[in-house]
């Protein structure tokens, strides 16, 4: 399967001042880039498949498990819009769960089907199947930082903000780079919208420190300095 092309992040992020500084505007970020954030998982689960692919074949139970998924995850791009790529994919990745879920496809049908309901707006049922798949990849499994990250992005859409920065505070340890830089300016600006200025204060000061050169580096100096 061709890997999907990312937006930049630049592209992603227009403007400095969309970003929130209040629960209220990082819900809107949410709902503006959903599709970027299950493509970006998407391209996520392929690499695992592509990665476990050789043992999946030597076990036909595994190698079936593995093509449901891979007609699933087609289903869904050619589907389109996100209610209707959830009812094209919704058959295969509950029979995934049901009959391979201790299966490396079956698991990872669950973060696929955790995506498209997320996108398609069912939030709090991505979000219980999120956690669910979250036992299956414990540290150092690199999705377990995407599957921290979306129950982060779930619990900002539910309104949950104190929720979302636990479950970014455990992803920040997992992180490098870019993926750090995102991560730690969350962190600060949700710790400054929920009056945890000290600690808000703190995440901002290590993204400078660590990360000088970061796009993030403009907005955060403008609100150390407002």
């Amino acid at each position: 399967m061709a890997a999907v092309q990312k937006k930049s992040r630049k592209e992603l992020l227009k403007e400095p001042d969309e970003f929130l500084t209040t629960t209220g505007k990082a819900l809107a970020w949410v709902a503006a880039h959903k599709r970027e954030l299950r493509l970006a998982a998407a391209v996520a689960l392929a690499v695992a498949v592509l990665v476990s692919g050789w043992r999946a074949w030597e076990n036909r139970q595994e190698a079936q498990a593995v093509s449901l998924l891979s007609r699933a995850l087609e289903r869904a791009e050619a589907a389109g819009k996100p209610a209707e790529a959830l009812r094209a994919a919704a058959g295969d990745l509950e029979r995934l769960i049901t009959d391979h879920g201790r299966r490396q496809g079956g698991r990872l049908a669950r973060i696929l089907y955790a995506d498209l309901l997320f996108e398609a707006g069912e939030t709090r049922r991505a979000l219980e199947i999120y956690r669910a798949a979250l036992g299956d990849f414990p540290e150092p499994h690199t999705l377990r930082l995407q599957l921290l990250k979306s129950i982060a992005h779930c619990h900002l859409a539910l309104g949950e903000a104190a929720a979302a920065i636990e479950r970014f505070e455990q992803a920040l340890p997992l992180a490098q780079g870019s993926l750090q830089e995102e991560i730690l300016f969350h962190l600060g600006d949700l710790c400054l919208a929920q009056g945890q200025a000290e600690k808000g204060k703190g995440f901002f000061e290590r993204l400078l420190r660590e990360h000088p050169d970061s796009w993030y580096a403009g907005p955060v100096r403008a609100r150390l300095a407002g």
